[in-house]
């Protein structure tokens, strides 16, 4: 089957309408050839069976696309696709606070975390952190600072909310518990119950996603 200079297949395109004729047309010029289509294959081998590189390149948003748990991110300017796994949990999440002291005792007394270490400062100030255990590999960083800030408004950018997971059946024990440590609830629903650190971050304990 011949080709006319626009593109054209002579006999499949006789009979359609030429606006339809131009639409093909131009739809057959975009796609990739036959050459182009191996040779993208032939990266996407490669880059497979290529050991990860560390540290890891910063991936490009555009033509990511994530089979079987890992990720294959097409990176513009270099022309190479790189593979990694997506990431499999939290690893820790740090809060800065400027009473360290009053901090531990609310997340190790009253919500009973357990410290994973200590970190002494390197003036001898003091400790500047201190490591909660949240259980699977994960902890919670409380870091000391100096800064002075009001605590960030319920509309305001940035993290939101620390939710910690509890049992279902232990939620009104944790709402008396909360009670007796002066620790006011500021709201509720059928899966979580709110309150605050000492610093004012809005902290969650959560049974989702069992309802009471």
């Amino acid at each position: 089957m011949s080709k006319t200079p626009n593109g054209l297949n002579v006999g499949r395109d006789r009979g359609l309408p030429r606006v339809r004729k131009i639409r093909l047309a131009a739809h057959r010029a975009e796609r990739p050839t036959r050459e182009a289509r191996r040779e993208r294959g032939s990266i996407l081998r490669e880059s497979a069976s290529a050991p990860l590189p560390s540290p890891l390149p910063a991936f490009a948003g555009r033509g990511d696309r994530t089979v079987l748990g890992r990720r294959d991110s097409w990176i513009p300017g270099l022309g190479q696709t790189v593979r990694c796994s997506s990431p499999s949990a939290v690893h820790h999440i740090a809060i800065k606070v400027r009473d360290l002291a009053r901090a531990e005792r609310f997340f190790v007394q009253t919500l009973g975390l357990a410290v994973l270490r200590r970190w002494p400062a390197q003036d001898g100030s003091g400790e500047r952190s201190l490591w909660l255990d949240l259980g699977a590999g994960g902890f919670l960083a409380l870091e000391r600072s100096a800064a002075e800030r009001e605590p960030p408004a319920a509309d305001d950018p940035g993290l939101h909310l620390l939710a910690l997971r509890i049992e279902r059946g232990e939620r009104q024990a944790w709402i008396d518990r909360l009670a007796r440590a002066g620790v006011p609830l500021y709201h509720q629903t059928a899966f979580t119950i709110y309150c605050q650190d000492p610093e004012g971050n809005r902290i969650g304990l959560s049974h989702w996603p069992d309802p009471v």
